[in-house]
């Protein structure tokens, strides 16, 4: 059972954040006419290279956390991520222990997660009830901006 990403510790920022997902199929050119692609798999794992950065005491918890809810980033974590279709909760699991860096007030975390795919919530409900817990649009917004603008050098 995945572990919960504490819901008082920020998110990741946006700025700088980077997917990718594997690919499903195969282009072949062949010696005459027109190229075709195969698909190789319906499975299309996604990986998502981010920074999350904190204050002090955030950044102890975070650490706490990873350490003992996670067994050192060893265990699924249910972590909101903005996709196009908003903040939406995905299982992940840590590739590499994230890695703190001390700039100025703040530490940051390089961290690079793997989901088995990309949640795509088909019900307004589930949008709406990730509201509720907290996780809005405007407060990723306004992190990101505070952080980049505020702080350039972070």
């Amino acid at each position: 059972m995945a572990v919960d990403y504490p819901a008082h510790l920020r998110l990741a920022i946006q700025q700088g954040k980077k997917r990718t997902i594997s690919k499903t199929f195969m282009n072949t050119s062949p010696l005459d006419g027109l190229m075709y692609s195969q698909r190789l798999t319906d499975q299309a794992p996604v990986i998502w290279d981010f920074n999350l950065i904190f204050n002090s005491a955030d950044a102890a918890d975070f650490s706490d956390w990873l350490l003992n809810d996670t067994d050192s980033g060893n265990e699924a974590v249910n972590m909101p991520i903005k996709t196009e279709q908003g903040i939406v909760i995905h299982e992940v699991r840590f590739i590499d222990i994230p890695q703190p860096r001390e700039v100025g007030d703040t530490w940051r975390y390089s961290c690079s997660v793997q989901a088995a795919a990309i949640v795509r919530p088909e019900d307004v409900e589930v949008l709406s009830d990730l509201a509720i817990a907290g996780y809005t649009e405007l407060d990723m917004s306004l992190i990101d901006q505070a952080i980049n603008e505020g702080w350039p050098e972070a």
